[in-house]
């Protein structure tokens, strides 16, 4: 096996990178691998060439993992343990902040979905990345604010209802459903008077109709009455002029 040797042109292609470079840089290391093709630290700076980074400060910020990148392979395999540490950490450093990255967007779309209530959604999203700054607080805050949504929603709905509900059978309807509603947190609000109220509500409609009824009847009860009258005048009318 080939003795490693020194990157003994370090210094120069360091100096071309702070420069900008890269082509520069780039030769010099081709030159140097021609007879040094197992040195780490080529490599490495062959990976900054290739990204166009000018140090291993601004390689952590790649948007992509260096796994199945071949000049890191070659790093890594060439590589002393201290090196492989060095390479490792970089890499690692650069999917942490991908990780990162991704986890600050979820965050924040689960934020707007809580925004616009779509407490599921974001409810999952949070789920997603749990262990994520505050998220497992954010959980519990938002499933507080679904479930008091949840009750506001109903409670609209309750007085929307009723508010519908006119003097008639379909009126009754629409209020014992609101009542039906409001059971399912008596405590919301002023739900539990509001109950008492639409309760009352509905035995004055009740009242209502069947007075109504009452005087449908006597009204129905008179003109058939009245045409009784009619008939028998008329009959007798009749009568008296066949007699005659």
């Amino acid at each position: 096996m080939p003795v490693k040797k020194t990157f003994s042109i370090e210094e120069r292609v360091k100096i071309a990178l702070e420069d900008g470079d890269f082509n520069g840089a780039s030769n010099a290391i081709e030159r140097f691998l021609d007879e040094n093709p197992t040195c780490s630290r080529a490599y490495f700076y062959k990976l900054l060439i290739e990204f166009r980074f000018k140090s291993a400060d601004d390689l952590i910020s790649h948007g992509t993992p260096l796994d199945n990148n071949a000049n890191y392979k070659r790093a890594l395999e060439y590589g002393s343990a201290k090196e492989k540490k060095e390479l490792e950490g970089i890499n690692a450093a650069i999917l942490e902040r991908i990780d990162t990255a991704k986890k600050k967007l979820i965050y924040k779309d689960a934020m707007g979905d809580w925004s616009a209530h779509r407490y599921a959604r974001a409810i999952e999203r949070f789920e997603s990345i749990k262990d994520f700054e505050d998220v497992a607080s954010k959980i519990e805050e938002c499933k507080v604010a679904w479930e008091e949504r949840k009750r506001a929603v109903r409670y609209k709905n309750a007085i929307t209802l009723a508010g519908e509900a006119r003097s008639s059978k379909r009126g009754i309807a629409k209020l014992e459903k609101a009542i039906e509603i409001l059971s399912v947190d008596p405590t919301y609000e002023n739900s539990a008077n509001m109950i008492t109220n639409f309760k009352d509500r509905i035995e004055t409609i009740k009242i209502g109709i069947k007075r109504r009824n009452i005087t449908i009847v006597s009204v129905i009860s008179g003109i058939l009455l009245l045409i009784v009258t009619i008939f028998t005048i008329t009959s007798c009318n009749r009568n008296n002029d066949y007699e005659k």
